[in-house]
């Protein structure tokens, strides 16, 4: 371990400020106006920091050298009576490296009314529901990104419809125009269904599963997407897992590819103010079938089977303060896959510190 800490710190150190502000303008119980902005820069080194040509980078920020901005957005959120809705504009290469659009700029844009106290149904383009870990780095329990995390969508466009079936059981249905896009893809859009069960703030557990078409190869074919995701709390002890199934199915013309990723982690309070835990993460993916979907750019080796070990430490002294810091070591599971351009193009290791504010 004191080997891998001491290569992590050679490789790769990152620092991550987020701060973010946060105001209401008129607060009642039905009309309301939010505004909010974030702001966030990192300064990182890396010994593989060339991702000029587009390599599976499988990290949390964009992989530059020095001292830049990592992301500002400004969001304004509504609601008069039924009506509600959301805009969010950003900058900064995490916007640039995730939101793989033209529009990158727009994190997020919806309006959405209420058929009923328990039924909604929202058009635009949503930040993503897929998996536990979110964008706001601050929401998750490491630092680093894991690799399904990666791979999971960060947004879509589309309609939404939702449907709080009792306090503890949500079901979700979607009308989505791609992964990480904006514009309707060839063939006809995803479909999605989802539900997510929550058990006394305490057992957390997400399933979605998504349908959709796609021309591989100059052929039309339907894949099929599976997340399934649970958060348990059991009093100091937090139990994470993730895992995902993609599979684009065999027709007369092909056979069938398939893709899977996962990870399982374990945190502990140390105290009241001191996280510490480890994850294990993993993706096979030998057909590149992500590759077409996470890259605007086609890859020089699309295929990727890797894996790693992820140890975190955070201290959060103040409801609005958070220093963490992360190592993980990755390595390529085949002779075949390669993480990133550099000296070593099958493993790599990571070391992280970051620090959260948000107000």
């Amino acid at each position: 371990m004191t080997t891998l800490i001491r290569l992590g710190v050679v490789f790769c150190l990152l620092s991550t400020i987020i701060v973010s502000v946060k105001a209401d303008i008129i607060d009642t119980a039905t009309r309301w106006v939010h505004v909010g902005a974030t702001l966030g820069v990192y300064g990182a080194h890396y010994s593989n920091s060339n991702s000029s040509i587009g390599m599976h980078d499988l990290v949390g920020s964009s992989p530059r050298d020095g001292v830049r901005l990592n992301i500002i957005s400004g969001t304004v959120r509504g609601r008069y009576d039924a009506v509600y809705g959301s805009v969010t504009l950003q900058e900064g290469d995490y916007a640039r490296a995730s939101w793989m659009s033209s529009l990158y700029w727009l994190q997020e844009a919806y309006i959405g009314v209420y058929l009923t106290d328990a039924m909604r149904l929202e058009a635009g383009t949503f930040s993503s529901h897929v998996g536990i870990e979110s964008m706001i780095l601050m929401e998750n329990y490491s630092g680093i990104i894991s690799l399904p995390g990666f791979f999971d969508p960060n947004y879509f466009g589309g309609v939404k419809y939702l449907w709080n079936i009792s306090p503890a059981l949500e079901f979700q249905a979607d009308v989505v125009t791609a992964f990480n896009g904006h514009a309707l893809e060839d063939g006809v859009p995803a479909l999605t269904t989802g539900l997510t069960w929550l058990r006394d703030s305490t057992h957390i557990i997400s399933g979605n599963v998504f349908v959709s078409r796609k021309t591989i190869e100059q052929l039309n074919r339907t894949q099929l997407y599976i997340n399934m995701a649970s958060t348990l709390h059991l009093s100091t002890v937090h139990i994470l897992g993730e895992f995902n199934y993609a599979i684009v199915l065999a027709d007369a013309n092909a056979t069938a590819q398939h893709m899977v990723s996962g990870f399982i982690a374990g945190y502990i309070d140390v105290s009241a103010a001191v996280l510490m835990g480890i994850r294990g993460e993993f993706v096979i993916d030998p057909d590149g079938i992500f590759a077409d979907d996470r890259f605007n750019a086609p890859l020089p080796y699309r295929t990727l089977s890797a894996g790693g070990c992820t140890a975190t430490l955070s201290y959060k002294p103040l409801p609005w303060l958070m220093v963490r810091a992360d190592v993980r070591y990755l390595t390529a599971f085949d002779g075949r896959s390669f993480i990133e351009i550099g000296p070593n193009t099958q493993q790599r290791t990571e070391s992280v510190l970051s620090v959260d504010v948000s107000l």
